[in-house]
């Protein structure tokens, strides 16, 4: 379920810092009470990834989101790979079959 929250909710936690990636990305940081942090990079062709840091900063979870097309998926990605590290690593890939305005 964790992974389900961070693919599709809003990170936990309060939003500390925002800036700019070297690269053009911009970033938002959230940061938890038990020492969790989140970053949120949004790239300029709006795809975006999330990297999830436990407390010693070890990356937990990795989402590489690509960019959705406005007029098919109102910005749904159309490919979504999450990576998880540890004990149980995993990657679970998506690919978005349809998406329909409701």
């Amino acid at each position: 379920m964790r992974d389900v929250q961070t693919i599709f909710l809003p990170p936990p936690g309060k939003q500390t810092e925002t800036g700019r990636l070297e690269g053009g990305e911009f970033v938002c940081r959230y940061h938890m009470d038990n020492a969790q942090i989140t970053d949120v990079i949004v790239a300029e062709d709006n795809g975006f990834r999330i990297n999830v840091y436990d407390s010693d900063l070890s990356c937990t979870r990795a989402i590489v989101a690509g960019a959705g097309t406005p007029e098919a998926t109102g910005m749904v990605p159309e490919t979504l790979e999450l990576t998880a590290s540890g004990l149980s690593s995993y990657t679970l890939k998506m690919t978005l079959i349809s998406a329909d305005k409701i």
